[in-house]
């Protein structure tokens, strides 16, 4: 089984997001997986990451999400 460290990779980690609100930190970070090739379809990729923010939020605490 991996731990999450092992699925981490330091270009798909961003600090210093521009966005504001949920839903354009959602648009930031699915942007940079795409532009380092860790998903083909950003569009679909936002969308269901939307649907499952509805469901709960994954923000864990002190400006930290992992969707």
């Amino acid at each position: 089984m991996n731990t999450l460290a092992d699925l981490l990779e330091t270009g798909t980690i961003k600090l210093d997001l521009k966005a504001r609100k949920k839903n354009e930190a959602l648009q930031e970070l699915v942007g940079l997986l795409h532009r380092t090739g860790r998903i083909e379809n950003p569009k679909a990729t936002l969308n269901g990451l939307i649907k499952r923010e509805k469901l709960t939020s994954t923000g864990i605490g002190s400006g930290i999400a992992i969707p």
